[in-house]
């Protein structure tokens, strides 16, 4: 579905004058305990009894509470989509593309439009087009010339002003749970709480459970108001208790999600596993036997959690892959996976290692001994 629909369908269902567009918060105050005043950046002032903060990645309200800026994670993405006068003739499956250190996605959003992205490490230089809907284009349909001709026509036969560009940015998991998701009166939600890369297609999915949990957190305490400070006070404590409840319910949600799609990219790349956790030197010949050791250990450690726990499960359209790529997460000595979890990489020992092995066409005559020779260094 396409956002716009959506917004506008839910839109329908609020009273006129509800929702200020361009409407840009730039300061946030207290005008007393139980209120809240609300600069934009017109000049207007709000005075509110309860602030939910879904301002987007770039949030003033995930500021005011603590929350750090969300980091660049290295990655860009172009979206687009495209109409077509008559069907597409695309079935209603979503098409994953990789190759050279991008990622290309493709799924029918109905009969006559197709959804697309790409996803890449930027340089400096591309840095040029990201204003430029044509040079996106361009870009994306070269980076794409081996994919079949009808997915191309996809990208082909999209509109400049149905293609847009950003960075990925990312909430770090741990400030969801160490973080204050709500304060007194005040609350986020959205991307404004969990931004996240788009790798497993939840963001939109996760915002829409934050408004279903949200509104049953705080419907009793909006529903009763109060004439006096008495009143106003019970309220107000009301608020905040059922906010809290929120940010209970939502801290794990939203730590596993963050967590899924970030690694969801390099889960994906296939790459190997052991030398992530415990690089180490070849001298007695245990890498290959202790990443063997953390398979089987592994296995029995999470086979449970990965097959029964509901939390772990993506919505919408995502390919959850926790349980086919979860041996994959450890993934060799320039780890990703090691770097986000703290660890420093691995340091150079001074010595250089030159490895082989030799086919005979008879046999080769030697015993099944483990030889071994020093000399002068090596």
């Amino acid at each position: 579905m396409k956002r716009k629909v959506l917004l506008e369908e839910l839109e329908r269902e609020l009273p006129s004058g509800t929702i200020r567009y361009s409407s840009k918060v730039v300061s946030i105050e207290d005008e007393s305990r139980h209120l809240k005043l609300v600069h934009l950046a017109n000049g207007t002032v709000i005075k509110t009894k309860v602030l939910i903060g879904c301002d987007g990645v770039n949030s003033m309200v995930s500021k005011w509470l603590g929350f750090k800026p969300p980091p660049f994670t290295g990655r860009s993405a172009i979206r687009g989509y495209t109409e077509f006068k008559g069907s597409h003739g695309f079935e209603p499956k979503f098409m994953q593309f990789f190759g050279k250190g991008t990622r290309s996605g493709f799924i029918p959003c109905d009969d006559q439009t197709v959804y697309w992205f790409f996803t890449w490490s930027p340089t400096s230089q591309d840095k040029e087009f990201e204003d430029n809907p044509a040079k996106m284009k361009q870009f994306v349909l070269s980076k794409c010339h081996d994919l079949p001709d009808r997915i191309k026509a996809v990208i082909e036969n999209t509109l400049l002003d149905g293609i847009i560009s950003s960075p990925l940015r990312y909430r770090r998991p741990w400030e969801v749970l160490w973080g204050n998701i709500s304060k007194g009166n005040v609350c986020v939600a959205g991307d404004a709480l969990h931004p996240m890369t788009p790798d497993i297609g939840q963001g939109g999915c996760a915002a829409l459970e934050d408004g279903i949990v949200l509104a049953r957190c705080i419907a009793e305490a909006l529903t009763k108001t109060g004439n006096n400070d008495e009143d106003r006070a019970v309220v107000f404590e009301r608020i905040k208790t059922g906010l809290k409840k929120f940010g209970k319910e939502r801290r794990w949600r939203s730590f596993e999600l963050i967590s899924t799609a970030y690694m969801g990219f390099h889960l994906n790349s296939k790459l190997e596993a052991g030398d992530a956790l415990h690089p180490m030197t070849p001298d007695i010949g245990q890498g290959g036997c202790a990443a063997l050791e953390d398979g089987i250990i592994l296995a029995r450690c999470i086979a449970e959690a990965l097959t029964k726990t509901e939390s772990l499960k993506a919505t919408g359209f995502a390919l959850t892959s926790w349980s086919s790529n979860a041996r994959r997460a450890l993934d060799a000595v320039n780890s990703v996976v090691a770097k986000w979890l703290g660890f420093k990489e691995p340091a150079f020992v001074g010595r250089y290692e030159i490895r082989g092995y030799a086919d005979y066409t008879g046999s080769h005559g030697l015993k099944p001994k483990f030889l071994q020779f020093n000399k002068k260094g090596f």
